[in-house]
C-alpha cells in the first residue's frame, strides 16, 4: 500500500509511518524497490538493526521537525502496512521465526560531502529544498527556518529539472536524496520497458543525465541532471559540464548509475 492507499505490486517491503504534533497527525504508505530508500531514516529509530531493513520503533524527530511522536514501521509481507499494528505484528512474527529477510543491496552510492546547490521558491512560496528535503509531511509539521539551515548544511546532491521553459533545481540532502534516485531509476526502467517513450541518457563520474519524451509528435522533452559540483544544477548546461567527481563514503568515484543498469536492467 502507498500513500494514495492503492496497493503496490513488486515491493521488496511495505512502510507505514506515523507522525504527530500534539495537535494533528497522519500517516503515510510507502513501497521500497530494489534498495532500502530509508536506511538513513532508520538509522535513527528505535528497533532496527544492521541485520535485516525491517522494524517497527519510535524515531527521533530532525532538528526541523515539530513532532512530538513519530513511528516508522518496515514489513516484508504482503499488505502488511495497512496499520501500525498489523506492520509490528508482521516484523515481530518474522523476527521470532528467525525469516527476516537480509539487508537489500545499498545499490545508490552513500555520498557525505556537503555542497551548495541552487535553490528557488516554487508556486507557493516554499523553496524547492524546503518541499523536497523537510515538507514530507506538511507545513504545520516542520519549522521551515530551522529546514532551511538542515538543507544548507546537509546537501550532498544537485538536481535540475525542466520541461520547455519551465525549471526546477533542487538541492538534495543526505537524508532524502536516494528517494528521488531510486524514483528516477523505476522510471528508466518504465522506459526500457516500453515502448510508448523514448529517452536519451548520458553520464560521467560527474553527472547522470536523462532526456525523455512520449513518442506522440507534439511530446515535451522532460530533462533532468543529478550533479556534485557547487551549484551545478542552476541550468542544464551547468549540470553537463560538471566536472567534479561525485565522491562516495569511501572517497571513491564511480559512474553513478551505470553499474546499476548493468545488475538490475541489461
Amino acid at each position: 500500500m502507498d500513500t494514495f492507499n492503492t496497493t503496490v505490486v513488486d515491493c521488496e517491503y511495505c512502510v507505514n509511518r506515523h507522525y504527530s504534533n500534539g495537535t494533528t497527525s497522519e500517516t503515510r504508505y510507502d513501497c521500497i524497490q530494489l534498495t532500502n530508500t530509508y536506511k538513513t531514516i532508520s538509522q535513527r529509530c528505535q528497533g532496527f538493526s544492521n541485520t535485516t531493513d525491517i522494524g517497527y520503533g519510535t524515531c527521533l524527530p530532525y532538528p526541523y521537525e515539530l513532532l512530538n511522536t513519530s513511528v516508522l514501521c518496515i514489513c516484508a509481507t504482503d499488505k502488511c502496512n495497512t496499520d501500525l499494528a498489523s506492520c509490528n505484528k508482521s516484523v515481530a512474527n518474522q523476527i521470532q521465526s528467525n525469516s527476516a529477510p537480509s539487508v537489500l543491496p545499498s545499490i545508490i552510492p552513500t555520498l557525505s560531502t556537503p555542497i551548495s546547490c541552487v535553490d528557488t521558491l516554487n508556486q507557493v512560496n516554499i523553496s524547492t529544498g524546503s518541499y523536497y528535503n523537510c515538507m514530507q509531511y506538511g507545513s504545520s509539521y516542520v519549522n521551515l527556518t530551522k529546514c532551511h539551515e538542515y538543507i544548507v548544511n546537509n546537501t550532498v546532491l544537485c538536481w535540475y529539472y525542466g520541461v520547455e521553459t519551465y525549471s526546477e533545481p533542487i538541492p538534495l540532502t543526505k537524508d532524502i536524496y536516494t528517494l528521488p534516485t531510486v524514483d528516477l531509476i523505476h522510471t528508466i526502467y518504465q522506459y526500457i520497458r516500453h515502448n510508448n517513450y523514448t529517452y536519451f541518457s548520458n553520464e560521467s563520474s560527474s553527472f547522470f543525465y536523462i532526456s525523455s519524451r512520449e513518442t506522440s509528435a507534439n511530446a515535451t522533452a522532460m530533462n533532468t541532471c543529478i550533479c556534485a559540483q557547487e551549484y551545478c544544477n542552476s541550468n542544464l548546461t551547468t549540470c553537463l559540464t560538471a566536472t567534479k567527481s561525485i565522491e562516495t563514503q569511501n572517497n571513491s568515484t564511480s559512474k553513478f548509475f551505470h553499474f546499476l543498469f548493468i545488475k538490475n536492467f541489461q
